[in-house]
């Protein structure tokens, strides 16, 4: 079967069957079984200290005096990365190869006299290492758009011939000859430029292993049509084993915090050809892609593995101020478990300061991420099983003594496609067979962390529910270093954040990279003060009990928060001064259940209102020189719960942010709406 099958309006059983065929392609699989990448985010913004360029910068700024691409790949390599990922082109246009077509890159910058070339540098120290290459070609091209004028101009699409030979072309007599292909297109002058940098990256260093497309538009009033299927046809003809992200290949899972569904479906439904114009028929960012309703939405059912995305660091370019806010070793093994884990592939962005090199923070927390990751995963507990039984739907491991465990890995042969739906983990503990896990997808990894260590002569597997036939590798392990999470008793306890100043000292404020702040004066003025109740959606949520310029809010990180009760609803109290990614959080129950739930973006400060009024507006707010006549509003989200389970934790979600400073999103209260919550529950909202 091949990796598209088309959907007929079909009875529920034969959808699930269809989905049931099909499979990977060749360059699917490799790809997936390289399920750690890493990212190097690096280019003019490096030396800007920009996360998004202008397209306007100067090429001499680019001077990476001491820049050694060895040195980022000896580091990752070591860590146990199998892929690195080049931004050889991100949206401000620069170029870190010297290109042919036009004169923004590193040919007309000092470095290396204006003879180096990243690009290459960097494909020959990951080919020296072992790690497969992918190099990130923006379609989105500033430098274009206002300078050179290509994108968007208008143009006329007409016949050329890729590549377009320039004066004095050194390939002239290869393609001459027929040693370099050549292509008859057409195209307009954009799509004609796009595809000919396009033949340079994949002649000039090829072999490539993947061509990451990223979808960011950063000037709308510009638009230019994208002749993708043209782009697919170049790339398959020139790398077949390449894998396109954000083409036909393999897509965004949907945030950049690194973190995947617990739901994560490989086939999912297209609206036509992948290969074409035909695209994923649902919002990257919905919570269901690849239930049988999902798959109604399209016209196919398509190989489509999700890859997750997230930078070491709060920005994606490297910035001398986040030296201090590099993720731990500690993170990048949860973040690292619930993507691999998941059934992506984990792409950890790791940028090179302005020598070019990575910085001794990141190379630290890398060291310790591989360290951690070799000792936790490398010894499989499983291979010491004296007995080992798959039957119908079941499989059985035996040992001859108790074994140690906290970690269950799960494992489908998706050269055979992706068939579990849903299953349980069993383990004979002191004679008794006991549920220790339960989960949904399996797909190509599923890490299951055990709250505690489980000892354990007998471990089974039990598919309760599966598309087709499946084939199961499990594996056990046990993290010795495993302290277990922090848990905060109350949002309180996790205070992290000043969001209420006094007029006359607002410099305490923390609300994004301005430091912004509410006034402790308006909200007064209706009748909020320390400690106060604030009603909104059928809540009584209770105002942080602290003074102006002490932290009163929680920056949403990930971070767990106790619970206690039953509840229908549970109420966020919060203010988002600028825009962020939708995050996905998580409530915990008694009885081990878990519920993802998404937290909404709000409407930022500054901006009109998309999603019904706010729950307080206040006139102003504070900036760090003063009051704004800006106003600033206060919301409320209620987040569905069930209500015949007990609540024991809130999982906060990661916020991501279109920028290098803190998250713009201050948590301030919490509040369920049940009578049944606990004192101490309710206590948490102050």
């Amino acid at each position: 079967m091949n990796s598209t099958t088309p959907v007929q309006p079909v009875s529920d059983r034969d959808l699930r069957a269809a989905a049931s065929m099909v499979r990977p392609s060749a360059r699917q699989l490799a790809w997936q079984q390289r399920d750690l990448s890493a990212f190097i985010h690096f280019g003019i913004n490096t030396f800007t200290d920009l996360e998004w360029g202008t397209g306007t910068e100067d090429p001499t700024l680019f001077d990476p005096a001491a820049l050694d691409a060895s040195q980022w790949v000896e580091h990752l390599a070591a860590a146990g990365f199998k892929a690195v990922i080049l931004t050889a082109k991100h949206h401000d246009g620069f170029c870190l190869w010297p290109t042919r077509y036009t004169r923004h890159s590193v040919a007309s910058s000092p470095w290396r006299s204006g003879s180096g070339d990243v690009v290459g540098e960097l494909v020959a120290a990951a080919r020296q290492h072992g790690l497969a290459v992918g190099l990130y070609l923006s379609p989105a091209d500033l430098h274009q758009i206002h300078i050179d004028r290509r994108y968007g101009n208008g143009s006329a699409p007409a016949w050329c011939t890729i590549p377009t030979l320039v004066e004095d072309d050194d390939r002239a007599g290869r393609v001459a000859g027929g040693e370099l292909p050549s292509f008859d297109v057409i195209a307009d002058d954009y799509n004609r430029f796009y595809l000919n940098q396009l033949y340079e990256v994949l002649t000039d260093y090829g072999p490539i292993d993947e061509i990451w497309l990223d979808g960011a538009n950063p000037d709308s009033s510009h638009p230019q049509t994208y002749d993708r299927a043209a782009w697919y046809q170049l790339i398959r003809a020139l790398a077949p084993d390449a894998v396109i992200f954000g083409g036909p290949d393999a897509r965004w899972v949907g945030n950049e915090v690194g973190i995947a569904r617990t739901t994560e479906w490989s086939v999912v439904p297209f609206t036509g050809d992948p290969e074409g114009t035909g695209e994923l028929a649902l919002d990257h960012q919905a919570v269901d892609l690849g239930s049988v309703e999902s798959l109604r939405r399209g016209v196919r059912c398509h190989w489509y593995p999700a890859e997750s995305d997230v930078s070491i660091r709060p920005g994606w370019f490297y910035h001398a101020s986040q030296d201090n806010s590099v993720k731990s070793s500690q993170q990048l093994l949860e973040l690292y478990e619930h993507s691999v884990g998941r059934n992506t592939v984990f792409l950890l962005n790791v940028p090179p300061n302005r020598d070019g090199l990575l910085a001794a923070p990141d190379v630290d927390s890398i060291r310790g991420f591989g360290e951690r990751l070799a000792r936790v995963y490398g010894d499989d507990l499983a291979s010491r099983a004296h007995s080992w039984h798959q039957r119908d739907s079941s499989t059985t491991l035996g040992f001859s003594a108790d074994q140690s465990f906290n970690l269950v890995v799960l494992r489908e042969d998706i050269a055979n496609g992706q068939q579990v739906e849903q299953f349980d983990v069993y383990a004979d503990i002191n004679g008794t067979l006991t549920t220790i896990a339960s989960g949904t997808t399996i797909g190509h990894c599923r890490i299951l962390r055990l709250p505690s260590i489980i000892e354990a002569r007998r471990v089974e597997v039990r598919v309760t529910s599966a598309r087709g036939p499946h084939l199961l590798a499990v594996s056990l392990h046990r993290d010795h270093d495993a302290a277990g999470p922090i848990v905060f008793p109350t949002l309180e306890a996790a205070f992290d954040a000043v969001t209420v100043t006094n007029d006359n000292d607002p410099r305490r404020g923390e609300l994004g990279p301005q430091r912004l702040s509410l006034s402790a004066q308006t909200l007064t003025d209706v009748g909020i003060t320390p400690g106060a109740a604030v009603n909104a959606l059928g809540f009584t949520f209770r105002w942080p009990a602290v003074s102006p310029g002490a932290p009163d809010a929680v920056r949403p990180n990930g971070q767990r928060i106790s619970l206690s009760g039953r509840a229908a609803r549970v109420g966020l109290l919060l203010v988002a001064s600028e825009p962020f990614t939708d995050g996905y959080g998580m409530l915990t129950y008694d009885d081990g259940n878990v519920e993802e739930f998404r937290l909404p973006s709000v409407s930022p400060w500054g901006t009109a209102r998309q999603d019904g009024a706010p729950v307080i507006e206040l006139p102003y707010h504070n900036t760090q020189t003063g009051p704004s006549d800006t106003p600033a509003w206060i919301d409320a989200i209620a987040v569905p719960a069930d209500a015949s389970r007990t609540l024991t934790e809130l999982v906060l979600p990661t916020i991501s942010v279109p920028h290098a400073g803190p998250p713009g999103v201050h948590l301030l209260a919490i509040a369920l709406d049940s009578a049944d919550a606990a004192t101490d529950g309710f206590s948490q909202t102050g």
